[in-house]
């Protein structure tokens, strides 16, 4: 069953501030939940500017 499709905006802001915070570990918790919750195909995030320092972190890499 599919989250309510309003709260995957709210996970969305919760990446970016993960993400600007360097709290790489919680952007990949969030990352996962969205593919789990909303059926999200993240994919990958090399390429990406916005994601140039999280893709280098050992978090994503795992």
């Amino acid at each position: 069953m599919l989250e309510e499709p309003a709260l995957e905006e709210a996970y969305w802001t919760l990446v970016t501030i993960s993400r600007r915070a360097k709290d790489f570990k919680e952007t990949v918790a969030l990352l996962k939940a969205l593919e789990e919750k909303f059926k999200v195909k993240i994919g990958d995030l090399h390429g990406k500017p916005i994601y140039e320092e999280f893709v280098k972190s050992a978090d994503y890499k795992e």
